[in-house]
């Protein structure tokens, strides 16, 4: 009897201990996320309402808003607008890599005093960082300013191998500032119904920036001009955005190029959104006959990121960019801070 009273407190005590492992589980979880949302719920009562209509294309960023990750990678995407005597202030830092590589052949002289013919590979690692400074104001009528300065460094290592061996070896850098861009974004149409939110989008890259600027990535070394239009639709809790762009240069009609973009951007929290999106860019060539034809190559770029907000107007961004053909980079990986001033 005792040996059975034993058995059913033990069998009671092993039903029940997951059960207390469960709920100190819960506790512990309870108390390292309650600073943060207190934090969170300090910064959204620090806030200020706000009972602006929104222009046509644009958000108002209220207490609620500013702290939502997804408002604040759309903004960064240009596909919405800051509110009228908004300024955002951004700093970016990427880093890129890309690898190419070809084939050729050429004479060898043996030891007879003959000559032969050898399979040589050249193979080429580019490395880049860039870092961007820009800021965006939102004015009256529909309409985003914004002006960027990049700063770039790049690394260039060449090999030469004959069968696996090294014969020639090579490497560079270059570090300069880039070209100054201006920008402007002016709202066509709110979303309402079945049609979308629409933004046109102008941009002059002034060509202003150091001569090392093209060796270093950040440089264009002729003025180019890029007309863009983007399209938004909400559907709680994504965002499909959809854009079509064109660059072009008036003085070298080779370096045009058209890209169709699209993105999904996901509020998986009121502090975090995750993006995924694919650009397809396609641009013209130089023949072998001298003669330029437009759409003579393309690449694609997929790009995954997400977006978290670290205070009411401050937000954390961060993206992985993977080429998905030869003529696009291997990857890059970008981190970037913004700041938003009422």
């Amino acid at each position: 009897m005792k040996h059975s009273d034993m058995d059913t407190r033990s069998s009671s005590l092993d039903k029940s201990y997951p059960r207390v492992v469960y709920k100190r589980f819960c506790l512990i979880l309870v108390v390292l996320c309650s600073p943060l949302e207190l934090l969170h719920a300090q910064n959204d009562s620090d806030g200020e309402s706000s009972n602006t209509t929104a222009a046509p294309g644009s958000v108002v960023v209220d207490e609620e808003a500013a702290v939502r990750a997804l408002e604040s990678a759309l903004v960064r995407a240009d596909v919405l607008l800051l509110a009228p005597g908004s300024m955002s202030l951004n700093w970016s830092i990427s880093t890129s890599i890309d690898t190419a590589e070809r084939s050729f052949l050429f004479d060898v002289n043996n030891d007879d005093g003959s000559t032969s013919l050898a399979l040589g590979t050249e193979s080429t690692t580019y490395t880049q960082l860039t870092n961007r400074f820009s800021i965006g104001v939102g004015v009256p009528f529909g309409l985003q300013f914004g002006l960027s300065f990049p700063v770039g460094q790049n690394w260039r290592k060449t090999d030469v191998r004959i069968d696996e061996f090294i014969i020639e070896e090579d490497t560079s850098t270059d570090a300069a500032a880039g070209d100054p861009e201006i920008s402007i974004q002016k709202s066509l149409l709110r979303e309402a119904g079945f049609w979308p939110d629409l933004v046109l989008g102008l941009a002059f890259d002034t060509a202003a920036g150091s001569v090392r600027g093209v060796e270093a990535g950040v440089g264009s070394n002729g003025l180019e001009t890029t007309v863009s239009l983007s399209a938004t639709k909400s559907q709680d809790p994504i965002v499909f955005s959809a854009s079509l762009s064109h660059t072009f240069r008036g003085d070298d009609s080779s370096q045009s190029n058209t890209s169709l973009s699209f993105a999904s951007y996901l509020a998986a929290s009121p502090y975090t959104s995750l993006q995924f999106g694919f650009r397809h860019t396609m641009f013209g060539q130089v023949g072998e006959d001298g003669e330029y034809r437009a759409n003579r190559g393309s690449s694609g770029l997929l790009t995954i990121g997400g977006a978290s907000v670290l205070g009411q107007r401050t937000s954390l961004s961060y993206d992985l960019d993977v080429g998905l053909s030869d003529t696009a980079g291997d990857y890059s990986v970008s981190l970037g801070l913004s700041y938003t001033v009422p």
